[in-house]
């Protein structure tokens, strides 16, 4: 029986090809969930932690306690590091999780104006990358607009991206698989030199849906840096200036905009012994985790009407 769930579960996912987060404890119940998730899809923007929250969701809405680990969530999606010349690269996945309720996944690590140099990314840069400079925002935004092309009003976007300038990173893939410590340097600096409101304001334009939820970029477990990729204090001090810049963009914006920052890194850091290596947590930690993005929205769903409320609140 436990099989039959598995496959179940495995064949609700097809791919999706690139052309076509300290008191706060879970009180969402899965009625809340299931009234709350009616005739709505789950958009997710990010990179492979915010692939795990995407079927983690799916998971419980389509009451199935299997979630399949990180590299088959990686296969089903269609994405692998290193793809042969001329592999047909889908970038993301699509699941029918529950009577009328869909969770789709996008691979964007980064979120930029201009078209990234990431060639797992579902607006990556084509081939022929000899195009105008002022053109790659309108490409940006028209993939956007494809992806959430079947996005409805009542849908909901999460978003675990860093938002920054793509230019720093130049137009080929290698400094997007740097050690996290370069990672974290470039991707920094790239962010502070972006127009963040303007990055934010085009995901808003392309996207229809309800409410953006915009997700912390993960707290990182040093303890298991077994490949020495960071110095503690240096990534945390990155990592942690890159979510007040988006969550400083976010709230200048106007909040009739229903776009949130929410910050995981206090349930992450006081549950860092759930983690699965220096970044990726699954199991209950991501389904907690989901459940506290999910009461987000319900709960903080007007917050358009109540502008002090934040991450503290819900």
């Amino acid at each position: 029986m436990k099989w039959m769930m598995v496959v179940t579960l495995l064949l609700r996912w097809s791919i999706v090809s690139s052309e076509a987060k300290p008191n706060w404890r879970p009180i969402l119940r899965m009625k809340d969930l299931d009234d709350d998730a009616s005739d709505k899809t789950y958009y997710f923007l990010g990179n492979s932690v915010t692939r795990s929250y995407a079927f983690t969701l799916c998971s419980m809405l389509s009451k199935i306690d299997y979630i399949p680990d990180r590299f088959i969530q990686r296969d089903l999606c269609g994405n692998s590091n290193f793809p042969h010349p001329g592999e047909v690269r889908a970038r993301g996945c699509r699941a029918q999780c529950g009577e009328n309720v869909s969770v789709v996944f996008g691979w964007k690590n980064t979120v930029s104006s201009h078209l990234s140099s990431d060639f797992r990314d579902v607006c990556e840069i084509p081939e022929d990358s000899n195009i105008p400079e002022s053109s790659k925002f309108r490409r940006t935004l028209g993939c956007l607009r494809r992806i959430f092309r079947s996005a409805c009003a009542n849908d909901v976007l999460v978003v675990g991206s860093l938002a920054l300038d793509d230019r720093l990173f130049g137009e080929t893939h290698h400094l997007h698989f740097q050690h996290l410590d370069r990672f974290g340097e470039l991707a920094l600096r790239a962010t502070t030199h972006a127009d963040l409101e303007s990055i934010i304001l085009m995901l808003r334009r392309a996207f229809p849906g309800n409410r953006v939820l915009w997700h912390s970029y993960p707290n990182l477990d040093f303890s298991r840096d077994t490949k020495v990729d960071c110095v503690r204090v240096r990534c945390d001090l990155m990592y942690a200036k890159i979510n007040e810049l988006v969550d400083a963009s976010i709230r200048k914006l106007s909040v009739s905009m229903n776009v949130s920052f929410v910050s995981l890194w206090d349930i992450q850091a006081r549950r860092l012994d759930e983690y699965d290596d220096m970044i990726h947590h699954s199991g209950k930690l991501a389904r907690d985790i989901m459940i506290k993005l999910l009461q987000w929205n319900q709960e903080c769903r007007a917050s358009f009407l109540d502008p002090t409320c934040n991450d503290d609140d819900c």
